[in-house]
Parts: structure tokens; sequence; C-alpha cells
């Protein structure tokens, strides 16, 4: 990305230091905990979503709401990476 917005080799040196290592040690840290919920905790109908299960067309539409939970935290872990990448240097 640092390349895509001009930087050379020295901002991108700088950028992996800066940005990418701390979120890489996040990441660590984050998924393997959410993996764990994900196949302890949550019910299994609620752990892989598709977007029309066959199953749902025959229940009633309070029956249908999916809870994604992994795909949850992904939208916040996205947002996360945005936000860390444009984040501006002190």
């Amino acid at each position: 990305m640092t390349i895509a917005e001009g930087g050379g080799k020295r901002a991108l040196t700088q950028k992996f230091r800066d940005v990418y290592l701390p979120t890489l040690k996040a990441n660590f840290v984050l998924w393997p905990a959410v993996q764990i919920l994900n196949f302890r905790v949550v019910p299994i109908q609620f752990q892989i979503v598709s977007l029309t299960p066959p199953s749902a067309q025959a229940l009633p539409s309070t029956d249908r709401q999916i809870q994604p939970f992994v795909s949850s935290i992904g939208i916040a872990w996205t947002a996360y990476l945005s936000l860390t990448n444009s984040a501006e240097e002190a």
C-alpha cells in the first residue's frame, strides 16, 4: 500500500516497522481467541453462514436470523486495519 501511495523504500521500511509488525502481533492474539470461542461456545448453526440457507426457507422469519460471529469480528478487524494503515504519524 505504501508503494501505491507514492512512498519509497525508506517509507516502506518505516511502515513495516511501525504498522505491520504491531498489526501482525495483534492478529496472532485476536484470531486464535476468536476461533477458540467460535468452535467452543458458538452453536454450530451460527459458525458457518451461507447467504440463503436451504433450511431457512421453511422457517418463520424470526428463526431465519443468522448471527455470523466470525464475520462480525472480521468486519471490526478490517476497520482496525484500515484505521491503522491510514493513521498519521504523531
